[in-house]
């Protein structure tokens, strides 16, 4: 019998040895998801993860234009007049700040008879309320559109009212008022011509501009610009939706 006792309970001294039979290949084969090509592998020689990665390709980081994800306060709402000439009312929430632009729309009449010739303007508005006044009696519908946003334009907004779908690619300003007879607000970033665009005079310095009318001439991807019916000194407030 040998003599083991040189080696006590040491165990690094000993060591397994293990037999040269093989277990038989079980092969599986997998499809890559990128690829889409078929792969085989033998799973009794093959160290299988309980997790597996898939790594896409993708292009340089300075060549990918990051869609915005930020969304700026938006309020759009209804003001009903019944033959009256001014309103006060109050947003649906209040702005984080003073807006950066609020504009005026007219809906159209219930009468159907002087609404082409209702020209709304702003007066005053805080982050929770404006007042507003239009150059006649009127029976019908103003809609307002407000916007704040400390991310820059343009921004995405979400609008319950339109277009269906509620989202917005906007892009809002205030062209200052120098007793000019033309205008041009300038935008930036929207990629295109705006859908829409809406514009409004702010009587802010009291200058009763209340019969003012501004058009709207050119649109470009860059600027939009009309004319104005007299010289407006009062600020023009203006959203471009896309």
């Amino acid at each position: 019998m040998a003599n083991r006792t040189k080696y006590g309970k040491n165990r690094q001294l000993w060591r397994r040895t293990y037999g040269t039979r093989r277990r038989k290949p079980d092969i599986a084969e997998f499809v890559d998801p990128v690829t889409e090509t078929t792969v085989s592998y033998d799973l009794n020689r093959t160290l299988r993860h309980r997790d597996y990665f898939i790594i896409k390709t993708f292009a340089p980081l300075d060549t990918i234009t990051p869609t915005p994800t930020y969304y700026a306060e938006y309020d759009e709402g209804l003001i009903s007049f019944s033959g009256t000439d001014s309103a006060i009312l109050g947003f649906n929430f209040c702005f984080g700040n003073t807006p950066d632009a609020v504009v005026l729309t007219v809906e159209g009449s219930a009468s159907g008879d002087n609404s082409n010739y209702i020209i709304p303007y702003g007066i005053t508005f805080n982050s929770c309320s404006m007042s507003i006044g239009l150059s006649a009696p009127y029976v019908g519908d103003i809609r307002y559109r407000a916007v704040y946003s400390t991310q820059g334009y343009p921004v995405l907004a979400v609008s319950v009212l339109e277009p269906a779908s509620g989202n917005l690619l906007v892009y809002a300003g205030v062209v200052s008022g120098t007793a000019a007879t033309s205008y041009t607000a300038s935008y930036s970033g929207l990629g295109s011509v705006p859908s829409t665009f809406y514009k409004t005079p702010w009587d802010t310095y009291s200058n009763f501009d209340v019969d003012v009318n501004i058009t709207q001439e050119t649109a470009t991807t860059v600027a939009t610009s009309g004319e104005i019916s007299a010289p407006l000194s009062s600020p023009i407030h203006f959203i471009a939706v896309q």
